[in-house]
């Protein structure tokens, strides 16, 4: 086997690799997700202020990291495969051409589907979609708390935490927006112009 195709098949086994990462940060996040809000139901039960929103925001300690992990392994994963389709398929010197395939049935698939679905399915990527469910949830458990405390909503403390979770639920819902947009077509645009 010629060190090109050695090179080729390295890679791709790194592109599985990163996929499993980023599976099983995934499964992480939706176990202790799920874990969390039985603590805090189970905690905010027999607690003498239901309405504390503070436990929601707590949530982000790990919705944020989590995200950011996943987003690294997928950056790293399209830098992969924009070297792959330009040093190795485009270039001619591969046996193999998953990533010319799968950028020819991307495009297909695109054509064959209405913008809006396919503005809604942008939004649905595998590694996205439970970040944006989750934070669209929090924002919703934020808010029912934060009615059900209104009457102390001007005080110094419900403002902290209003301004906090502004800014770490806005902050997610930007992430996602732009790295929604990311594909290995931008890397492979990158490493023609570094060719």
């Amino acid at each position: 086997m010629a060190d090109r195709d050695k090179e080729y098949l390295m890679l791709r086994e790194e592109i599985l690799h990163l996929s499993d990462i980023i599976s099983q940060t995934t499964n992480f996040f939706y176990a202790f997700i799920a874990a969390y809000v039985a603590a805090m139901t189970a905690f905010l039960k027999d607690a003498p202020d239901k309405s504390d929103t503070i436990y929601v925001i707590f949530m982000y300690i790990v919705i944020l990291p989590a995200y950011l992990i996943v987003l690294n392994k997928a950056q790293a994963m399209y830098k992969i495969g924009g070297y792959l389709y330009v040093y190795h398929e485009q270039a001619g010197n591969a046996a193999f051409k998953w990533e010319t395939y799968n950028r020819e049935f991307s495009n297909y698939c695109a054509a064959e589907k209405p913008s809006a679905f396919h503005w809604v399915q942008s939004h649905m990527r595998a590694y996205h979609f439970p970040f944006s469910l989750v934070n669209i949830t929090t924002v919703l458990l934020f808010a029912a708390g934060t009615y059900q405390n209104r009457q102390n909503i001007f005080s110094l403390y419900e403002g902290i935490k209003i301004a906090i979770f502004l800014l770490l639920s806005s902050t997610m819902f930007i992430l996602i927006r732009e790295q929604r947009k990311i594909t290995t077509n931008d890397y492979i645009f990158k490493w023609k112009r570094l060719k």
